[in-house]
């Protein structure tokens, strides 16, 4: 394979020595996704991978994930380093030896790299653990996608536990920046979501005597502009937030008059306060429209993944390393309107969720959860040494990093 990259001299010799099998493994999983809770030989195949390279203590929880504890020679803290394994319900239009060979399935958002990943460090780690001042602990993640409950799960089973995590750390690949830059920024860097339901009813009938129904068509499409206006005209200006219509269903027929249109949508935003400010506003709106409109309707929405908020002063040396690693220059401190339940684990101990930027030098930046996706598969290694930079540091004999 081709692996020189710009960054590539200033990896350690060990990451160096495994860009090929980061390639060759990121491959492997991509040609074999499964989707959430359904990452059976997933899991098969992380633990078998680990087993033959003598690491010992795996367990699995929540029916398809795998815990790796590596303990270190000498007593100290616990950083975890968690991966998420899940795929995408998308059918894969790459033409490549290793596209998916399960219908309808796609790894599109850069788990099967980010598996890759974890199971280097595992693999890294393992083999110098008598050195280590504390432990490592690696997690497999599965149904990290859609609000799949991934996260929340395994926290319920004690994944934050025995030992207890006193920090976490973990990477995205963001194809949509370059490679070789690193996104790195302290506070809330990916937003928290919400989902709602709006189910507007009317009086159904024939569509040639408009003046005996109550059309819940016009009365949907009306209340989708109105709500337009709730971040523009509700949210403070300094904020950010989001209100997306992703579905509008209704009618059966042409020439008749549905009794009921249902809507959904995602509400995302980095306020808690304008978490719980949006769907107020959203059905105020519904009322009022609805009843001018002649209609009723029903409302529902359901908090999912809280903001991503990484802590200042661990992220601070994160940030350290991954400017010594790629310059001030290719350091992205930003954040982004897209979602993740990482964000649960770093409500309970400090940590960083960096950004890696993967964009293919030809075909330029991809977005995620596309049927296209492709990534610069050189930037696994990029990933790889940072993340073993900030580990180092957090169970070396004198770390800055707690």
């Amino acid at each position: 394979m081709n692996i020189d990259a710009p960054w590539t001299g200033r990896l350690r010799p060990e990451v160096a020595a495994r860009q090929d099998e980061l390639i060759e493994l990121r491959r492997a999983f991509h040609k074999y996704p499964e989707l959430s809770w359904q990452e059976t030989k997933t899991a098969q195949r992380i633990t078998a991978w680990l087993a033959a390279r003598g690491v010992s203590s795996i367990s699995s929880i929540a029916g398809t994930g795998v815990v790796v504890l590596i303990e270190g020679g000498h007593s100290g803290p616990t950083i975890m380093y968690r991966a998420d394994i899940d795929a995408l319900p998308i059918t894969e239009e790459q033409s490549v030896d290793y596209a998916s060979v399960n219908p309808g399935v796609m790894h599109a958002c850069g788990h099967d790299g980010h598996t890759a990943i974890a199971l280097m460090l595992a693999d890294l780690f393992h083999g110098r653990r008598e050195q280590l001042r504390g432990n490592l602990k690696i997690v497999f993640q599965p149904a990290e996608e859609g609000g799949s409950g991934g996260a929340k799960t395994l926290i319920s089973q004690g994944v934050m536990d025995s030992p207890t995590v006193n920090a976490v750390l973990g990477l995205h690949i963001l194809a949509e920046l370059p490679a070789g830059v690193l996104g790195v920024a302290p506070g809330a860097t990916m937003a928290a979501t919400d989902n709602f339901e709006l189910k507007i009813i009317g009086k159904g009938g024939h569509a040639a005597y408009p003046h005996r129904v109550v059309d819940p068509i016009v009365t949907a499409a009306q209340l989708v502009s109105a709500l337009q206006t709730v971040v523009s005209r509700n949210v403070d200006p300094m904020k950010s937030a989001v209100v997306t219509v992703g579905t509008i269903h209704g009618g059966t027929q042409r020439n008749i008059v549905p009794e009921f249109v249902e809507i959904t949508g995602t509400i995302r935003g980095y306020d808690m306060d304008v978490m719980e400010q949006i769907p107020q506003r959203i059905e105020a709106l519904a009322r009022g429209i609805t009843e001018a409109m002649g209609g009723t309707f029903e409302f529902n929405h359901h908090p999912d993944n809280p903001p991503v908020v990484n802590h200042p002063d661990f992220t601070s040396q994160v940030l350290r390393h991954a400017t010594n690693l790629v310059g001030e220059d290719s350091v992205w401190e930003h954040r982004i309107t897209a979602a993740d339940d990482m964000a649960r684990y770093l409500q309970l101990a400090p940590g960083c969720y960096f950004w890696l930027g993967a964009a293919d030098a030809e075909k330029g930046p991809q977005t995620l959860h596309q049927p296209n996706f492709v990534f610069d598969e050189r930037c696994l290694a990029l990933g790889l040494e940072l993340a073993v930079r900030v580990i180092d540091e957090y169970l070396s004999d004198s770390p800055s990093i707690h």
